[in-house]
């Protein structure tokens, strides 16, 4: 298994990060309080390079980042979600996968996020890994990880050419349902858990949500 300092050893030397590419709202190298491991710009090589551990990193646009532990009502509306996709998956095809699954957007952008779907026509970027972005990401953002789901994660999302995003508020209990164009998310709705989850890409109804007490 690879420990946290093994990791900081394995990057503590080389060159700054760079600037990314789109907007966000904070510098990449003060993450919204996510500890940044990297103190040089790592790629997505050095990233499947690195030592085995049994802790969470993403890589985006160059900074590794190390992740929270989930907590149980996380889990609990992942799960939910994941199950839901598995239906809509036998029904209509395509692939439901969970986290952790590296997803590699780039030469420098690793990301996990919570829950994955595969349209049909996506078989060949399912390799060890996920070699490009799935149509629809679910990211549920706890307290945590919020800022950095939402603010910079999203973003990113959009810029390589996921088409849809889930952002699930367990505090707020809401679902919002963000739809791509030109590499921006040009759209979102909102819905409350329990009601329709108002996807173009995939059909789950509630996703099992109005049952998380």
């Amino acid at each position: 298994m690879r420990s946290g300092r093994r990791v900081m050893e394995w990057f503590g030397r080389g060159r700054k990060s760079e600037a990314i590419r789109y907007p966000v709202t904070m510098a990449i190298r003060k993450p919204f309080g996510m500890p940044v491991i990297a103190a040089r710009t790592v790629t997505a090589a050095d990233y499947f390079a690195m030592p085995d551990t049994n802790e969470r990193y993403e890589l985006l646009e160059g900074v590794l980042h190390k992740m929270p532990s989930p907590t149980l009502e996380h889990q609990r509306i992942v799960g939910a979600l994941y199950v839901a996709l598995l239906g809509h998956s036998a029904r209509a095809g395509g692939e439901a996968a969970l986290s952790p699954l590296d997803i590699e957007l780039g030469e420098k952008t690793v990301l996990q996020p919570d829950v994955i779907y595969l349209a049909p026509d996506q078989s060949d970027i399912a390799r060890d890994h996920i070699h490009g972005a799935p149509a629809l990401i679910v990211e549920v953002a706890s307290p945590g990880t919020r800022k950095y789901d939402v603010q910079e994660k999203l973003p990113a999302y959009a810029f390589y050419g996921v088409r849809e995003a889930w952002i699930v508020d367990p505090r707020r209990r809401t679902v919002t349902v963000h739809e791509a164009a030109d590499g921006r998310w040009a759209s979102s709705r909102t819905v409350p858990f329990g009601e329709h989850i108002p996807s173009s890409i995939v059909e789950v109804g509630g996703g099992g949500l109005g049952a998380i007490s």
